[in-house]
């Protein structure tokens, strides 16, 4: 074996054994021939790197995404588990000179927002990332560069969030009383929104269909890059991230099952039923969710009324993401999709009883647990579908279960008035697959 052979069998190994098995032995002998048709004796720099990139970019695959789901779960699932410990209990940092906090900061609270920021919110992103790489032809450059983001991101809201902890804002009230704020400040944030969209670009410009026009393509990618950078920051500092673990594992796990099956993913769905549903929920959530802001900043009077037409209206929009998603799953796994669509119903209705019986504990707490137990449910079935081996099945439903019932109970606060969220993609979807519909649909011909 010559010290090229040698070489570019060594830079090969980037990429996964399972590309390898497949395509190793031919891509070694096209490596071979372009160096020795250069006269190169080694790999050159730029070789080399190109190698690294496309190889850690082929990872991106359906298995890759659910073990970085399972991995994102698995920490986020500790910080909610970290929620319920007794915060005092254990080692407190003291008060740090300069800082206006009530008290001694527990260390359990501090090490829960560098693991749920810091750890959780890369693993997602880079789950998502997986996925996309799995079913969309992208560049492996702009890839690697938007799992970069995610990275940075993370660590640097971990740090301002465990900075306003140590430093909180203090308020005063009017009656003289006095309240302590850990909110990451906005010159953070906006910075972290930007820098995510910026990395997103260049990715969401190749994935878009081919159809999209030239002098579109970019444009519509910098919006849709701006709309991820403020859904990826707003879901990072909600309680909305580990729900979104669990899905984005069924998600994977239905791609493994795709893919070990070979059963077609593009079945028969209505892009029209979608894209109003989608839109039903834009439409509703987007005025809904900036009214639920305007009125917590105190900038608007509001009675309770008010909020409980706000409730219902989310409601709404939560009803249809719901319906337009089940008749979506529907067409790859059957009628079966509509038990947990029934399930998730079931849940979202009682979500806004729950925030509408606020002020009756017993009758809050009764309806979160049924909530949350609805929602797990829903979860459970779903795996039960998508798994793709069949042992699997059953544990995995008990513990997916078990799982978003316990996730979802701290996340219902959050859940009802921010699934519009999901209207974006829908209404993408449906207008993409409109488009292919009407393109491979024959022109009518007329004698």
């Amino acid at each position: 074996m010559t010290l090229l052979e040698e070489r570019m069998r060594a830079l090969l190994r980037w990429y996964p054994r399972s590309w390898r098995d497949r395509h190793g032995e031919v891509m070694l002998a096209t490596l071979l021939d372009d160096a020795e048709a250069r006269g190169l004796d080694e790999p050159t720099r730029t070789d080399a790197w190109s190698i690294r990139v496309h190889g850690v970019a082929a990872h991106a695959t359906a298995t890759t995404a659910a073990i970085l789901a399972a991995l994102a779960l698995a920490v986020l699932v500790t910080v909610v588990a970290l929620a319920y410990v007794d915060p005092f209990a254990g080692p407190t940092v003291p008060i740090p000179p300069g800082s206006e906090a009530f008290g001694p900061i527990s260390v359990v609270t501090l090490a829960s927002t560098g693991l749920g920021l810091g750890v959780g919110l890369p693993l997602v992103a880079w789950s998502v990332l997986a996925l996309v790489g799995a079913r969309r032809a992208v560049a492996a450059s702009a890839l690697l560069l938007s799992a970069a983001a995610p990275v940075v991101v993370g660590v640097l809201l971990a740090a301002a969030s465990i900075v306003t902890t140590l430093y909180p804002t203090v308020t005063v009230e009017g009656d003289g009383s006095s309240s302590a704020s850990g909110l990451v400040p906005a010159w953070v944030l906006v910075p972290a929104i930007l820098l995510v969209a910026a990395c997103a670009v260049p990715l969401l410009g190749d994935a878009l269909p081919a159809g999209v026009a030239p002098w579109l393509r970019w444009p519509l990618a910098f919006v849709l890059a701006c709309v991820t950078g403020a859904a990826t920051v707003g879901l990072a500092m909600t309680m909305l991230l580990p729900p979104v673990a669990v899905a984005l594992l069924l998600v994977a796990f239905a791609g493994m099952r795709a893919d070990r099956d070979d059963v077609r993913t593009d079945a028969t769905w209505s892009p029209q039923l979608v894209g109003t549903l989608g839109g039903v929920a834009l439409c509703v959530g987007v005025p809904t969710t900036i009214f639920s802001v305007v009125a917590n900043l105190g900038m608007v009077p509001v009675d309770g009324s008010a909020m409980r037409l706000v409730t219902a209206l989310a409601t709404a929009g939560s009803i249809a993401i719901v319906v337009a998603g089940a008749h979506m799953v529907r067409s790859v796994v059957g009628a079966w999709a509509w038990a947990p669509a029934a399930a998730l119903l079931v849940a979202i209705l009682g979500a806004c009883a729950a925030i509408v019986l606020g002020e009756a504990r017993l009758a809050y707490a009764a309806v979160i647990v049924a909530s949350a137990a609805c929602a797990g449910a829903a979860l459970a079935g779903t795996a039960l579908l998508v798994l793709p081996r069949a042992s699997w099945r059953l544990p995995a439903a008990l513990a997916t279960g078990i799982v978003a019932a316990l996730l979802l109970s701290q996340a219902f606060a959050w859940l009802v008035p921010v699934t519009w969220i999901a209207g974006v993609p829908l209404v993408v979807a449906a207008l993409v697959r409109a488009r292919r519909d009407a393109r491979a649909s024959p022109e009518p011909a007329y004698g």
